[in-house]
């Protein structure tokens, strides 16, 4: 945890500017930071308790970077076909699975965008290959018109909620406001 002041001796007061927190591990990610707005903090009680205590919610923003192995693990929880592998490239994802097809096992990859909409992070696939090839387009159509790629997300732990996603080379990252109530 970071904590600013301005001026420095705000901080016996309990008058912060901006704080940063960083979490090694959340049911999010592996790497989270959360970027706090300026808050008053009790320190006689905050000191005596060993626990923040604030007479305000206190409020920020919420950054969690995940790696495509985090990534392949959500995929994998809700796709209806087994992930094989995600692969993470400026703006786009493409998801690798394996399809039964009369007993034969067939590998598919889609590819497409991610965006977090009320809530729920959807995966628009763009374009389906089988054995590498592209499927024709109206075949393609109709195979993504009928599937769900969806990920309900929700409240998460401490009242943060996403509200972002971007996809960069190797990871994605989720961004998102947090609202911890006053203790």
């Amino acid at each position: 945890m970071d904590l600013t002041s301005d001026p420095p001796p705000n901080v016996f007061l309990g008058k912060f500017e901006e704080g940063w927190v960083n979490f090694e591990s959340t049911e999010l990610a592996s790497e989270t930071t959360v970027n706090l707005d300026p808050f008053d903090l009790d320190v006689l009680g905050s000191l005596a308790s060993r626990r923040i205590k604030s007479g305000e919610p206190l409020s920020g923003t919420l950054r969690a970077e995940l790696s495509e192995e985090e990534v392949a693990g959500i995929a994998a929880s809700y796709a209806v076909a087994p992930v094989t592998d995600v692969e993470l490239e400026e703006g786009k994802i493409t998801v690798g699975s394996e399809v039964e097809v009369v007993g034969v096992r067939v590998p598919v990859r889609a590819e497409g965008e991610v965006a977090v909409q009320n809530g729920v992070l959807r995966f628009e696939p763009r374009q389906l290959r089988v054995f590498g090839e592209p499927l024709p387009s109206r075949l393609e159509r109709r195979l993504l018109r009928e599937a769900d790629f969806s990920y309900p997300m929700g409240e998460l732990a401490g009242g943060a909620e996403v509200t972002g996603v971007e996809v960069y080379e190797d990871r994605l990252i989720f961004t998102g406001d947090l609202t911890l109530p006053a203790s």
